[in-house]
């Protein structure tokens, strides 16, 4: 469609990133979803043709528009329109992303001090998508940790009323491939966000095995689980236990604690899990596949719950 409009209004402008301040002279739309903006100077751009492509396209208003610095864009252009000719800084250093999604529009240059004030060490902040971002934290001994993002975000959802959720990526250093492993990270996030609902702050090791799970066929999670998940059905409280335990490297102590149970009561129902199941949670393996017919299940109840809503 884009193309299209580019043979009519020869003097459009078609690019990946969110348009800035710089190109307020532009009316600028884009597709719901689709990380492509296209600009249509004013003075070419009757009132009927505006209003046209109003129907069509999600106008893009000049209070969303970006204005970011030099280096701001430097990053922006090597990350996600995968310029490459020149990288964003010296090349060996080490990175960390944090990838960020907003459920409702809010003001960027005040979410950009907020996330200032609280991050540890200086940061670069990044808008790609309509509700994505991209935080780009240096490498240092004062770097932002989970638990305290965690802390944050109620916070931040407060302060903005909106909803937030994180996503953690791994430590990169600074190569010409960085794009592609930002974009491996959030395709993850994506796929979080649609399967991982109650997640505020998302880590590479929570979604992995639910992303791992979502290969699998039904016909394949069945063979596999189908025994498991009738125990759950019978006793839906043993969901959680089981899965707490193994989040908490099987520390009965801290698990009875979370779960406001007496430790002797989390024995008991884990030692009746293991009797019925025959899978040993002390083992490795035994703790994995266990784990895994504790988040298959969940997804499935989530799932269905939802489809009743609906």
């Amino acid at each position: 469609m884009f193309q299209k409009l580019k043979e009519k209004y020869p003097n459009a402008r078609i690019q990946k990133a969110m348009p800035g301040k710089e190109h307020n002279h532009y009316h600028w739309y884009t597709v719901s979803g689709e990380p492509h903006y296209i600009g249509i100077p004013k003075e070419v751009l009757s009132i009927e043709e505006k209003d046209l492509l109003a129907v069509f396209l999600e106008p893009i208003t000049p209070s969303s528009f970006i204005s970011y610095t030099p280096e701001e864009t430097q990053w922006y252009r090597f990350l996600f329109d995968e310029d490459t000719t020149l990288l964003p800084a010296k090349q060996g250093e080490t990175y960390r992303f944090i990838h960020f999604h907003i459920s409702s529009y809010v003001d960027r240059e005040l979410l950009v001090e907020a996330f200032s004030n609280i991050f540890p060490s200086e940061i670069i902040v990044l808008f790609h998508e309509k509700g994505y971002g991209l935080i780009i934290e240096k490498k240092s001994d004062f770097m932002m940790s989970i638990e305290d993002l965690s802390a944050a975000v109620q916070v931040l959802e407060s302060d903005f009323l909106t909803m937030l959720s994180f996503f953690f990526g791994k430590s990169h250093h600074l190569t010409e491939g960085l794009s592609e492993e930002m974009m491996k990270e959030k395709s993850l996030f994506s796929f979080a966000l649609s399967t991982m609902h109650k997640n505020k702050v998302i880590t590479f090791e929570e979604v992995f095995p639910v992303y791992l799970l979502k290969q699998l066929s039904n016909s394949q999670k069945e063979t596999v689980f189908s025994s498991l998940h009738q125990g759950f059905k019978e006793e839906p409280e043993m969901v959680l236990t089981i899965k707490r335990f193994l989040e908490n490297q099987s520390n009965v102590s801290l698990t009875a604690k979370q779960l406001f149970m007496h430790r002797n009561s989390l024995q008991y129902r884990i030692d009746k899990f293991i009797e019925k199941t025959q899978i040993n949670l002390k083992s490795f393996k035994g703790g994995i596949t266990a784990y895994l017919a504790c988040l298959d299940y969940e997804f499935h109840h989530q799932s269905s719950n939802m489809h009743k809503d609906d």
